[in-house]
């Protein structure tokens, strides 16, 4: 065999195992990529399945307690009295609720209008 006939077989391997590892690069980073994009994404879902679950539970708590929503009762409200069992519901609600709307407001990076139209804060 002459000598330019197994340069040229030698610079075509060259050219296959360059073009092989540079399309196993791509395709490690592509895959990889997507593999975060979905994760982020499932991780989004996730968290606002766990907002709607929050503010079910919360709307049950306050049918089954009423003077929690009760403007008049609110606005009474003084502060935990140790023996009341109806004001440390009330404090434990309203802790509740600020968790919920803490989590909504990261949730939505800020977002007022996205926030309300899940959860009229107003």
């Amino acid at each position: 065999m002459d000598n330019s006939l197994q340069t040229a077989i030698n610079v075509g391997l060259n050219i296959d195992v360059v073009a092989t590892t540079v399309a196993t690069i791509l395709s490690t980073i592509i895959s990889s990529m997507v593999a975060f994009v979905t994760a982020k994404s499932s991780e989004r879902h996730e968290e606002r399945q766990n907002l709607n679950d929050l503010i079910t539970k919360i709307i049950e708590i306050s049918l089954e307690y009423p003077y929690l929503e009760d403007d008049n009762y609110c606005s009474a409200w003084l502060g935990v009295v140790e023996s009341d069992e109806k004001s440390m519901r009330y404090e434990n609600y309203c802790c509740v609720v600020f968790n919920l709307i803490e989590r909504l407001w990261k949730f939505y990076k800020g977002n007022q209008k996205k926030i309300n139209e899940t959860l009229y804060v107003k």
